[in-house]
């Protein structure tokens, strides 16, 4: 289809593809950030008529006291190409949710979801600005996250769109959800677990516990498109109210609706005041199955023993 997915800086991330190391942010960044701008100088040099870059670090290394100045820089060693940014953003009441269940799902994050929130700074509505202030605000492409705005009701034909490459029936599609949600009593468990644990690494086999746990109690755990119920209603609506406002300047200076209708979606019901329970958490249930999962495997090793010594 004459795009060119390039190997600089590509890391292969719980089989994902994806470029987090040109992002100079995270686990992935390098020594300095020259190192970095090297590597996008080699992505300037190719002579591909069209390149797709991807990782989720950009938008979180545009937000780093030092982003501004990188990104900057990177306009700068692109400036021969036509830059054109595509940005998915969700409601930031849904989007700080889903950021947390993954930051407790597959890292050591143990902070009480209240207090996450109370802390966390780094909006990604705002980050839409940042990148529009640096590459142009006609070469953002915004895609608002809701399943009836995009190409075809699903995300891969959304963002061939988006980089103008028409659907193709051949391509081949991951069955399922890469990335299934934990339910609110195994993600709270993980939370609580990972205070004990020194590396992720040490509660992956738990961690796939709690997923299976996940899959069998709830059959939406593998649903793409997923309203989560963790917020006070009435902090969720303080949320979409103090955002409302850029979410109508983003609908109408970078995607041309005079409206200012960015999400068409109305708020989940949960998270709307009507309804929502904010009781604490019980996990009494995926202990249990933790529990008898971790007696079945003793019951096996102890006949495979058992075998072994007759």
């Amino acid at each position: 289809k004459g795009v060119h997915f390039p190997q600089i800086g590509r890391v292969v991330s719980n089989a994902q593809l994806t470029h987090h190391g040109l992002s100079w942010h995270g686990v992935h960044r390098t020594e300095t950030p020259a190192n970095t701008h090297a590597m996008w100088r080699d992505i300037a040099a190719t002579d591909s008529p069209r390149i797709v870059i991807t990782s989720e670090y950009l938008h979180s290394s545009i937000a780093a006291s030092n982003g501004p100045a990188f990104f900057k820089e990177i306009a700068r060693i692109l400036t021969p190409h036509d830059v054109r940014i595509v940005f998915y953003l969700r409601r930031q009441s849904q989007w700080l949710q889903s950021a947390y269940a993954q930051w407790v799902k597959v890292n050591l994050l143990s902070k009480p979801f209240p207090d996450f929130v109370r802390d966390f700074n780094k909006n990604p509505v705002d980050q839409v600005f940042l990148f529009a202030g640096i590459f142009g605000a006609e070469n953002m492409i915004v895609r608002p996250y809701e399943r009836g705005q995009f190409d075809g009701g699903n995300i891969q034909r959304d963002f061939c769109a988006a980089i103008g490459i028409d659907w193709d029936d051949a391509f081949v599609l991951p069955e399922g959800n890469p990335n299934p949600r934990l339910t609110g009593d195994a993600l709270e468990l993980k939370r609580q677990m990972n205070s004990l644990a020194e590396s992720p690494d040490e509660l992956r086999a738990i961690q796939r516990d709690l997923q299976a746990y996940s899959d069998h109690v709830n059959q939406d755990s593998r649903s793409t498109f997923v309203a989560h119920a963790m917020l006070d209603p009435a902090e969720a609506q303080r949320i979409e109210t103090e955002n409302a406002p850029k979410y109508a300047r983003i609908a109408r200076d970078l995607l041309g609706r005079v409206d200012g209708v960015l999400f068409r979606d109305p708020l989940p019901e949960a998270l709307s005041g009507s309804a929502a329970s904010q009781a604490p958490v019980s996990t009494d249930q995926v202990q249990l199955y933790m529990l008898m999962q971790m007696h079945q495997r003793l019951e096996r090793l102890r006949r495979r023993i058992g075998k072994l010594n007759n």
